[in-house]
């Protein structure tokens, strides 16, 4: 089985299923330009539900863009799928184990 990596896979304003399968996530970058905070929302399924992996609340303008790289990747073992608000966009790192 090969182990594929996902560098710079952009969700923009809705939901996507980055990886399919065990993987880690490694890194994400999130930007907007909203007045009001914006939660980015990452879930362990192949949907937009289901058991949440990551929360992440990023302020406007003050920390645009905000970066993440998990020092411990975390451990995903249904898949990888990203939900983000209207007007935030959000790269995504990931390894397929």
């Amino acid at each position: 089985m090969g182990i594929s990596v996902y560098s710079g896979v952009r969700v923009s304003g809705g939901t996507v299923t980055v990886h399919t399968g065990p993987c880690w996530l490694l890194a994400l970058l999130v930007s907007h330009d909203q007045s009001a905070a914006q939660t980015v929302m990452v879930y362990d399924n192949t949907a937009g539900s289901g058991e949440v992996a990551l929360r992440l609340t990023v302020r406007p303008t003050t920390n645009n863009p905000y970066y993440v790289e998990f020092v411990h990747p975390i451990s995903l073992d249904v898949g990888l799928t990203v939900v983000a608000p209207t007007g935030v966009d959000v790269h995504v790192w990931a390894k397929g184990r």
